[in-house]
């Protein structure tokens, strides 16, 4: 009866050491697991930025020394361009998002912008996550008017990709221009003109039209 009693107190026992051991493993686990959150948090915050009043988009991906920003054009979020960065590896590059305000992850604007603007967003951005050295830029279209002005005002760009860019004066046909002059004399004498333009240009808020 002895060894029955000895026995079940140690099985007593051992169940209550289990117990603990799972109820502290269990508050370690939640501990880590909310840790966790607090961190995707603070990363999620990171990727944000307000300028001009609105809450700007964009993201870091790997760690190389090479620092690349993707500069969409007009009407697209960074997401289109990402498949075509992750030919570049995570180990040697360090590569930047930015969504433009109106498109992708981030709010429309709140206040009028001129391009200029757009210039000064991404170098904010680069001071954001301390990046001080020169940087590649890879600009499509609007983005690429983006990235020359980025160059001429702060000097920090040191290749450019340019690809189907805006910024370069085009050579426009007889009609087109016509078209432009016709589009910036009514705008001009206040006349309608929601009917010019591209179709994302139509669909964007009034105050973005003005850039």
């Amino acid at each position: 009866q002895e060894q029955e009693g000895s026995l079940r107190a140690a099985l007593i026992n051992a169940q209550k050491l289990g117990d603990k051991v799972i109820k502290e493993s269990k508050e370690k686990a939640e501990l880590i697991v909310r840790d966790a959150q607090v961190k995707a948090e603070n990363i999620i915050d990171n990727m944000f930025i307000t300028f001009k009043e609105s809450k700007i988009f964009y993201d870091v991906v790997g760690g190389g020394k090479n620092v690349v920003v993707f500069l969409c054009g007009w009407g697209y979020g960074s997401e289109v361009i990402k498949p075509l960065a992750k030919k570049l590896s995570d180990d040697s590059f360090t590569k930047i998002f930015v969504d433009f305000p109106c498109f992708g992850k981030s709010e429309n604007v709140k206040t009028d912008w001129i391009l200029e603007d757009y210039a000064d967003l991404v170098h904010q951005i680069l001071k954001t996550e301390k990046i001080n050295a020169p940087v590649k830029v890879v600009g499509h279209s609007f983005g690429g008017k983006v990235a020359i002005l980025l160059e001429n005002k702060y000097n920090i760009v040191e290749s450019l990709v340019l690809v189907a860019s805006a910024g370069i004066k085009p050579r426009f046909s007889l009609s087109k221009t016509l078209k432009v002059w016709r589009f910036k004399l009514r705008r001009k004498f206040g006349k309608n003109v929601a009917n010019f333009g591209s179709e994302d240009y139509r669909a964007l808020p009034d105050i973005a039209k003005k850039t």
